[in-house]
């Protein structure tokens, strides 16, 4: 069966965290000011997939390759494109290489976590940074470009976060 055909309650909620992030940038393209409520939503989406993937694994249903690369996938949009897009959305072009910096390293983040064991995160997860890129939005342009690249740097980092207990 194709994946298409094959999707898991977890997958629909990931797909819901894709389409938030894509509503956060379409809405920031229009100048709607309050366009960052859609990647908070997205976070919520990424919690909740989180939440019923772990029910499944403790039921013995492992979780799917696909879904894997398709909550990847969606975080890309949600935590990281859109945050960055949101930053120059606002600020314009004096953040530019703090915002690349930031989907770079992001990526990179990403990457790494679906190669890594799961025995715990490294480096702060993006649906974090974005939460901060957010925040960020409500100083200068200044702040928000230091913030960003210090932000971006702390996702590819070496330090280990224990993963919360549910």
């Amino acid at each position: 069966m194709t994946p298409l055909l094959d999707l898991h309650k977890k997958d629909l909620l990931t797909l819901c965290n894709a389409i938030s992030g894509f509503l956060a940038i379409s809405l920031a393209l229009n100048k709607y000011t309050y366009a960052w409520i859609a990647v908070i939503v997205a976070i919520i989406f990424d919690w909740l997939d989180g939440k019923v993937a772990r029910m499944k694994r403790k039921k013995g249903v492992l979780a799917n390759e696909f879904g894997k690369e398709l909550d990847s996938l969606a975080d890309t949009v949600s935590f990281v494109v859109a945050p960055a897009f949101l930053l120059l959305q606002k600020f314009g072009f004096q953040v530019i290489i703090a915002s690349i910096f930031y989907v770079i390293f992001g990526l990179m983040r990403l990457a790494y976590f679906n190669i890594k064991s799961k025995s715990g995160y490294y480096g702060l997860p993006s649906p974090i940074a974005a939460l901060i890129i957010i925040l960020l939005l409500n100083v200068n342009w200044s702040i928000a470009a230091v913030g960003a690249f210090v932000v971006a740097v702390a996702m590819i980092a070496p330090f280990k976060v224990r993963k919360a207990k549910h």
